[in-house]
């Protein structure tokens, strides 16, 4: 059966726009918003030439009915919203170059010297972008912030579900679209992506995201928050949690589950069916908090106390008069009052909820509540009061008294080692500033090298311990660390393994995604995920210095980490940049504003 995407070259003022997908199943104005991305020229003032018999290409045209063939050349003309040239499309060999472009046009509140520098930052692994269907920021953000959970990739990697429209359960059409998805933007050398075959699948799972808006009828902005969970709960019926041999047959031994659990999770990965046996899944096992909440009433002639444990994915940090830092709203929300049927008195009454953390995933997503309703407007208004958040997250105050004795003895282990990286990077400073000051040049630059990562691992370890024994401030609220994370400062090298890997939990996170939000409404503005980038490689098998200090391995990879940027990843336009500027996005203005964090957790 022929394909109805076509692949068609758009020529606009002097420049060439090569390989842009063009769908003719979807409305033409899905195109229009293509080109729109690419050119800045809004759908109204774009008239595109080189159709035969001077047809014309309008938001209610058929594209399937127009003639156009594969490989064909178009001309647009048209005007942009702001008269500046488009950015250079990205190829494999002008990186650098379309990272410039984007400085220049989108970014010009960044520090562009900082950016310039991350750019020359060697093997630096920058994912394609992906293409915006028109209103479709909100989910090209959430895909490239789940793209950063390498969990996640594998388990849907697993999964061997179709992902064409003859599949009639909505949740494996949209697994096995975002499996395909996922792995195409895992291809080096690839600009963009047209990501029309998972925007499809998530409209059939849920009518909300296919709404049209305004006097042309164009797709609706959506909340990307509301994205991310409904993505979630998709996947949480289709994708099993991974098993492990061992844990397997110890559930089996104990009881707890049948021995045949690996197996039925196996077959199920395998076929679609459903989330296995014992009816867990892969996103509660990555994204899966259980929180522990006692309702208390607090009204006069009640004395009536609820507990309740529940299993969420998202942590609150709720935006009032009095919050200014990420830790405040987290307080806030797992603290607050509620309106709730009392037995005692026979009807609702004021009751205060207190919840608590009782078990920790290796990911932990935050969602800023910046979205309150207004009744005279009529339209969910933006709060946009300045959040602060740290690069490295402790959640260990907020957790019950029964998680806090597990982690005692890795948060003991962590402090540990974080103490013997700072002695080792103490010793290595120490004699590398004795081999500059005794004039040997030929051992200069490596322990130049060797100073910044000594002192990266010896500021890293102090931070920490500082952290581990200072008071909680702001009446208990767990104290905010906003220096660099642990693991670009050399420490964690030795004292922190993966989110989900071996090691034990320690209720610290460091940062690895933001999405953020431009605008002043939910159902208009601007999406944009910013993510942490891998580390460029180390070369383990490369030749110590042959004098000087010796270096160490943890150092080097320090200093690899270190060298790790950030990527803006702006729909289909993708650009570096850092972590101080990622800590900017905190608000307080019509910029970029965090909307939802994702942590990565740090094990002893």
């Amino acid at each position: 059966m022929a394909t109805s995407v076509l692949t068609v070259t758009v020529k606009w003022r002097k420049q060439a726009f090569p390989d842009v997908a063009l769908d003719t199943a979807l409305p033409a104005e899905v195109f229009l918003s293509q080109l729109y991305t690419l050119t800045g020229v809004p759908p109204a003032r774009q008239t595109i030439l080189g159709l035969r018999g001077g047809k014309k290409i309008t938001a209610d045209a058929d594209l399937s009915k127009l003639g156009i063939k594969d490989r064909q050349t178009l001309m647009l003309l048209g005007s942009p919203e702001a008269d500046t040239p488009a950015a250079v499309p990205a190829t494999a060999g002008s990186a650098a170059t379309h990272v410039a472009d984007d400085l220049d046009l989108d970014a010009p509140k960044e520090d562009a010297a900082a950016l310039s520098a991350a750019v020359t930052t060697p093997a630096i692994a920058v994912p394609p972008g992906l293409v915006n269907m028109g209103n479709t920021c909100y989910m090209n953000s959430v895909v490239q912030v789940l793209n950063r959970v390498p969990e996640l990739r594998s388990a849907l990697g697993n999964y061997r579900g179709g992902a064409g429209e003859g599949v009639l359960n909505p949740s494996a059409r949209l697994t096995a679209s975002l499996r395909d998805l996922l792995s195409r933007l895992n291809v080096r050398g690839v600009a963009a992506i047209n990501p029309s075959g998972f925007i499809g699948a998530l409209r059939t799972a849920n009518p909300q995201f296919a709404e049209r808006a305004g006097p042309a009828g164009m797709f609706a902005q959506q909340d990307a928050e509301e994205c991310w969970g409904e993505i979630l709960t998709r996947l949480s019926s289709t994708l099993p949690a991974p098993a492990v041999a061992g844990d397997a047959a110890a559930a089996a031994d104990s009881g707890t589950v049948s021995a045949a659990t690996a197996g039925d999770a196996s077959a199920a990965a395998s076929n679609g069916s459903g989330a296995g046996a014992a009816g867990v899944n892969a996103v509660d096992s990555l994204f899966g908090i259980t929180t522990v909440a006692v309702d208390t009433c607090t009204e006069e002639g009640s004395s009536e106390t609820v507990a309740r444990r529940d299993t969420v994915r998202t942590l609150k940090c709720h935006i009032v008069q009095s919050v200014n830092h990420l830790a405040d709203g987290l307080s806030a929300a797992l603290s607050e009052t509620i309106d709730m049927v009392s037995e005692s008195l026979g009807r609702s009454a004021r009751w205060a909820r207190v919840s608590r953390l009782d078990t920790l995933p290796p990911y932990l997503a935050v969602q800023f509540v910046r979205f309150a309703w207004k009744p005279v407007e009529r339209v969910r208004a933006k709060i946009l009061r300045n959040v602060s958040f740290p690069l490295t997250l402790d959640v260990y105050d907020f957790c019950t008294d029964e998680s806090r004795a597990r982690m005692t003895g890795a948060r003991e282990r962590a402090r540990r080692a974080a103490d013997e990286a700072a002695a080792r990077a103490a010793t290595d400073l120490e004699a590398a500033n004795a081999s500059v000051d005794a004039g040997d040049s030929t051992t200069a630059a490596p322990a130049g090298a060797d100073v910044a990562a000594a002192t990266g691992a010896a500021g890293g370890a102090a931070d920490r311990t500082a952290q581990e024994s200072a008071p909680a401030a702001n009446g208990g609220d767990t104290a905010m660390d906003t220096s660099a994370p642990a693991d670009t400062n050399g420490s964690s090298a030795t004292a922190v393994a993966s989110a989900s890997g071996p090691g034990e939990v320690t209720g610290v996170y460091e940062l690895i995604a933001v999405l953020t939000h431009q605008g002043r409404a939910a159902d208009g503005g601007h999406y944009v995920a910013w993510v942490k980038a891998d580390p460029p490689a180390v070369d383990a098998t490369a030749p110590a210095p042959a004098t000087g200090p010796a270096r160490r391995a943890g150092a080097s990879a320090a200093s690899a980490a270190s060298a790790a940027p950030w990527i803006k990843l702006d729909d289909n336009k993708v650009s570096l940049t850092t972590a101080e500027e990622v800590l900017k996005l905190s608000g307080g203005g019509d910029w970029h504003t965090a909307y939802m964090l994702l942590y990565r957790a740090k094990r002893a």
